[in-house]
C-alpha cells in the first residue's frame, strides 16, 4: 500500500448518488488486462494491474473529452499537446478525422453507471494534488517529465501530454494503493474545468441503469453532439 498521504479532509468525495454518465461502444465493459497497448489512458495503471472505467457528468461532458479527435489541422501547441490524448471512453482506437465521425457516433451507447454500494469514495484531484504529489513515485515521474518546473500544479496534468500522461497514471496508481481504497479520481474535464469526471476503478461493481445508442433521434443526445461540435469547429454530420 501506498504510504498514508497528507490528504486533507476535503480531498475526499463521494460519486454521485444518481450515478455517472459513459459514452462508449460498451458502457458497462473495460478493456481487459494485460492490453497490447499498454497503459494509454489518463489514469490507466502504469503496471495494467487494474482498469478503469472512465466517465463523467453528462453526455456533453463525455464528448467533450472524446470528439476533440476529430478535430481540423491544430493550430496551437496546447491544442496539439491535447490532440494527443483520449478521454472517457477508453475501448476506441482513434478513427479517421474526415471520414470516421458518422461512423463512431453511430458505434457509441450512453450509460447511466450505478454503484451497487450506497457510499463511494473518490479522491478530488485539484483539492489533494499537492497532498499526491509528496509520494514518492509521482514526484519522481514529475521530475523526469517536467525537469525545469518549479513547483508542479493542475497545469502541468491538464494537457495529457506523453509527459502530463505519465504523471497522471503515476497518480492514479498512488491513489489506488491507499488504504482504504478509493473507488476512484474526480478530475476536470481537460477542455472545461468547470465540468467533472471521473476515473471509477474496476473494483467498484456498477451495473448500467440506462443503456442506449446515441441517436440522433434523441433531443439529448443531438444537443450534446452539436455543442461540442460547435465548440471544437466540426462539421455537425447531416443527421445530426
Amino acid at each position: 500500500m501506498t504510504p498514508r498521504l497528507p490528504l486533507p479532509p476535503g480531498a475526499y468525495r463521494r460519486l454521485p448518488n444518481y450515478g455517472v454518465c459513459r459514452v462508449a461502444r460498451d458502457v458497462y465493459e473495460s478493456p481487459a488486462l494485460p492490453s497490447v497497448e499498454g497503459p494509454v489512458h489518463r489514469f490507466d495503471d502504469p503496471e495494467q494491474r487494474y482498469s478503469v472505467r472512465y466517465t463523467a457528468k453528462d453526455i456533453e461532458t463525455c464528448l467533450l473529452e472524446t470528439m476533440q479527435r476529430f478535430r481540423r489541422a491544430l493550430t496551437t501547441e496546447l491544442d496539439s499537446r491535447l490532440d494527443a490524448v483520449t478521454g472517457v471512453d477508453q475501448a476506441d482506437h482513434t478513427p479517421d478525422a474526415a471520414a470516421g465521425l458518422i461512423d463512431w457516433l453511430a458505434r457509441q451507447r450512453v450509460g447511466r453507471l450505478l454503484t451497487h454500494e450506497s457510499d463511494i469514495t473518490v479522491i478530488d484531484l485539484p483539492t489533494g494534488f499537492d497532498a499526491i504529489m509528496t509520494d514518492p513515485v509521482v514526484a519522481r515521474v514529475f521530475r523526469e517529465h517536467f525537469p525545469d518546473a518549479d513547483h508542479p500544479d493542475m497545469s502541468h496534468v491538464l494537457a495529457g501530454d506523453h509527459h502530463g500522461r505519465p504523471v497522471t497514471q503515476a497518480i492514479s496508481a498512488a491513489v489506488h494503493g491507499l488504504d482504504p481504497l478509493p473507488g476512484g479520481i474526480a478530475y476536470p474535464s481537460r477542455r472545461d474545468t468547470n465540468k467533472t469526471c471521473w476515473a471509477v476503478f474496476i473494483h467498484v461493481s456498477v451495473w448500467p441503469a440506462s443503456d442506449d445508442p446515441l441517436s440522433p433521434h434523441d433531443p439529448e443526445h443531438v444537443t450534446a453532439v452539436r455543442s461540442v461540435c460547435a465548440r471544437y469547429g466540426i462539421p455537425a454530420p447531416t443527421d445530426w
